[in-house]
């Protein structure tokens, strides 16, 4: 079920110094399990832990495609909530 693999991810990103790949994961299980909110507030925090990484991390690829695919999925939603709210 979601809310397992929520619990799960929740154990692991505390245990981890780098959390960017397991805020991500936890925020695509979010936005699976239609509970935009939390996901939004979820691949936000992937952004801050992005960006609190040292440049060097920052730069590469797969921290790139993480950061897209956060900011990305945040525009998606912006855009599901703004179309409910304006029905």
């Amino acid at each position: 079920t979601y809310d397992l693999a929520i619990k799960v991810l929740d154990g692991i990103i505390a245990e981890q110094q780098r959390k960017e790949k397991w805020l991500l994961q936890k925020a695509n299980i979010l936005l699976k399990a239609n509970r935009l909110p939390a996901a939004y507030s979820c691949y936000a925090q992937c952004l801050q832990a992005i960006e609190a990484l040292p440049k060097r991390y920052q730069v590469t690829d797969l921290v790139k495609e993480r950061k897209a695919a956060a900011t990305s999925a945040m525009s998606d939603i912006q855009s599901k909530t703004n179309h409910k709210n304006e029905q």
